[in-house]
């Protein structure tokens, strides 16, 4: 019977538990530069134009060996043109929001809405992709860009509209 009623204790905590994560998933997750302070000011920030988008990366590996050892530098060459565009979106965006963080300029702040609501509205980079390299860029820049995303979300720059589109973006 011990063992019956141990079983039983054990099953009601593993489903309070769950019950438990459950809960806490529904709520925003959060970053680590949610609780950072920042005070706004008007310092500027020249935003740079969004690179050219593409629904898909379709780009092949510059080795020339199986222990990717040795490099091809015209395939080297095709996959740094293939990837430019997710690569700037992620430098523009990251450094516009480490002005955000360090100068608080709202102009910087607004400039990570402005370059990643215009990827989310030409759903760039979502399609399904071609070659595997292509899903490694794309994972890249999405890691990238959501980081520069979370530095500024409190910033109260972006709309509403902005955010939605962003989001919705992230989860291709």
């Amino acid at each position: 019977m011990g063992s019956i009623m141990r079983g039983a204790s054990f099953c009601w905590l593993f489903v309070a538990g769950v019950l438990t994560c459950v809960c806490a998933s529904a709520e925003r997750l959060r970053s680590p530069w949610d609780a950072t302070t920042i005070t706004p000011t008007d310092a500027p920030y020249n935003c740079p134009a969004p690179p050219a988008f593409a629904r898909t990366i379709n780009v092949e590996g510059y080795y020339t060996d199986k222990q990717h050892s040795v490099i091809d530098p015209a395939k080297l060459a095709a996959f740094n043109a293939a990837s430019e565009g997710p690569t700037h979106i992620g430098q523009y965006a990251t450094t516009a929001a480490d002005a955000w963080l360090s100068k608080g300029s709202r102009a910087a702040a607004a400039c990570v809405y402005s370059l990643l609501d215009a990827a989310a509205r030409a759903d760039a980079w979502d399609g399904k992709m071609p070659q595997l390299n292509g899903v490694y860029l794309q994972n890249w820049m999405l890691s990238g860009t959501a980081i520069a995303y979370l530095k500024v979300r409190n910033s109260h720059e972006g709309t509403p509209d902005q955010d939605a589109d962003i989001q919705k973006w992230f989860r291709i």
